[in-house]
């Protein structure tokens, strides 16, 4: 099941005591990261405070994205799948379609809520980048658990990065060669 946080009946409910994340802002630098746009830092570091997480939210589904080759049969795909409406956003602002040439991502809305997002594979993503979801886990700490995969045989994909006003992130990869991402999302 994706999940944004908490779930009834199939659908996010709000939580007073969570605090407020901008996942637009997020999911920029993510999708940005995966296009190859974006590097992000060079290694580990101790997170600060404010990117710290404490509560029931630690260890919940927190955002999922589709990277793909071909996000208009994807979109087409889920859309008639799901019956999720894709929403086309301009990746550098969330807030606005994109002008022409400029890069995009796809907001997959459900009931005029966004479950999911989905970003374009180029030529310069990652290595072993395939076509796959990437699901978003949300921890305490980022770099604590980065450092904990990595000594359980996984490997660092993504160093952890701040997002401004958002939070910290990072990619991982499991003994077994599975892709997670890993969020310590911004106390406000």
């Amino acid at each position: 099941m994706f999940n944004i946080g908490k779930w009834e009946a199939g659908r996010p409910t709000a939580r007073q005591d969570r605090p407020a994340i901008d996942r637009r802002r997020l999911m920029t630098t993510v999708a940005a990261l995966a296009a190859g746009v974006v590097t992000s830092a060079a290694a580990p570091r101790a997170a600060s405070a404010s990117t710290t997480v404490q509560g029931s939210e630690v260890g919940a589904v927190w955002w999922t994205e589709l990277q793909t080759t071909d996000v208009e049969r994807a979109r087409t795909f889920y859309s008639q799948t799901l019956g999720w409406t894709p929403k086309v956003v301009a990746l550098e602002d969330m807030t606005r379609p994109p002008a022409q040439g400029e890069k995009e991502y796809t907001l997959f809305m459900a009931d005029g809520r966004e479950v999911a997002g989905a970003t374009k594979i180029d030529e310069t993503a990652a290595e072993g980048t395939t076509p796959s979801w990437l699901t978003y886990v949300q921890v305490a700490n980022v770099d604590a658990a980065a450092l904990r995969a990595v000594e359980l045989g996984g490997k660092l994909l993504e160093p952890p990065v701040d997002v401004p006003n958002t939070g910290r992130i990072a990619v991982v990869q499991d003994a077994e060669g599975v892709r997670i991402g890993l969020i310590a999302p911004a106390v406000a």
